[in-house]
């Protein structure tokens, strides 16, 4: 394991003069890293089954689709076709009146058993994600014996926000085990 310090940038433009700073200051290029964390970055990470993360009211939507389309249209479908049979209309009513039935009652199967429109106050927010690294371009340094300080100095002195400290694996000038879910260990001081 390495130690690693990374900061956080606004913009590529900055980190880069903290690479220029570090590397003239007898940093080694294969000990900085350069990359972009992004939101996609933690939703990939997220598994799809655990619960965990799915809101509490979005649990019974799925159930609402199938149910708000099944059952709007049958309806539709079956008033659709009286009316088809009635005036000797085409049978393609009935085809017409389950697809509008189906679409309409999906939607709000959906949104009614999802919360949206029930008459009560929304529970109080019971986010239980774990905190992750913010969007933005990250530099991260494996510190080299003693250098600490002089490390955490430069990426500071070159815009460097958030600094935090961590302990990786770094492997040909790229720290491989970054969990963007995993909380930050930040640097005060």
């Amino acid at each position: 394991m390495s130690l690693i310090v990374a900061a956080r940038f606004p913009r590529l433009d900055e980190s880069a003069r903290a690479v220029r700073r570090l590397t003239r200051a007898g940093v080694t290029e294969d000990a900085v890293h350069t990359f972009y964390v992004h939101t996609s970055s933690v939703y990939w990470a997220i598994p799809m089954s655990d619960s965990q993360y799915v809101e509490p009211e979005a649990r019974a939507s799925e159930f609402g689709a199938i149910a708000g389309a099944a059952l709007l249209g049958l309806i539709l479908a079956a008033l659709c076709g009286g009316i088809a049979a009635s005036f000797n209309g085409p049978a393609y009513l009935v085809l017409l009146g389950a697809g509008v039935g189906g679409y309409i009652g999906a939607l709000f199967g959906t949104v009614w058993l999802a919360g949206k429109w029930r008459f009560v106050e929304p529970a109080p927010d019971t986010d239980k994600r774990p905190p992750v690294h913010p969007v933005s371009v990250m530099l991260a340094v494996q510190v080299p014996a003693g250098k600490e300080k002089f490390v955490k100095e430069a990426l500071r002195r070159s815009g460097g926000e958030d600094l935090e400290r961590a302990q990786g694996q770094w492997v040909d000038g790229t720290w491989v085990d970054l969990d963007p879910l995993a909380p930050s260990r930040p640097i005060h001081g």
